[in-house]
């Protein structure tokens, strides 16, 4: 089990999201389709107009994620810089407020950064996943200005997507180490 693996905490808001946990299996067969791995970001939000563009249909203005169609279709070009971020705002059964995950995790597909947030806050985590596939060396101490970029852009999408400020200020005030 996962929990026996020490991947996740106690409690249904301390669930880390590394790389083992969140990588998704998107299987789509089709004539115009051949058999291919993608290897950018993309996240389940990707899903809704990847389906529409295979449909014909337009993709409504405000959708979050995009088409993956071209992948699909095996044009090639400079993929977009691109994150996957795994947080997420919730009203739960104890509180009318919306709760923020405690433990945010953001990716860039090759770093990968892991937050905890109080009243547990522990030190941020970075993992190189292209050298540490399996995220067991954590190099917060030896990449300190991955670490803080890949915050800063987190901070900058969250703040886009509109998650409400007082997440973002708990964000920004996690125990970076010396």
């Amino acid at each position: 089990s996962l929990a026996s693996c020490e991947y996740c905490g106690n409690g249904f808001d301390a669930f880390p999201q590394y790389s083992q946990l969140a990588r998704l299996v998107w299987m789509i067969k089709g004539p115009d389709f051949e058999h291919r791995r993608c290897e950018q970001i993309v996240q389940p939000p990707d899903l809704m107009p990847t389906l529409l563009r295979i449909c014909g249909l337009p993709i409504p203005d405000g959708v979050e994620g995009k088409s993956l169609l071209p992948i699909l279709e095996g044009k090639t070009g400079e993929p977009e810089p691109r994150l996957a971020i795994s947080t997420w705002t919730m009203p739960t059964h104890f509180s009318k407020e919306h709760v923020f995950c405690r433990r945010p995790a953001v990716t860039d597909g090759e770093w990968t950064l892991i937050l905890q947030e109080p009243p547990d806050p522990a030190p941020p985590e970075l993992y190189h996943i292209g050298t540490d596939p399996k995220e067991d060396i954590n190099l917060i101490g030896e990449s300190p200005s991955q670490a803080k970029r890949l915050h800063r852009e987190m901070l900058a999408w969250l703040g886009n997507m509109g998650t409400p400020a007082e997440a973002i200020d708990r964000l920004r005030r996690i125990p970076w180490p010396s």
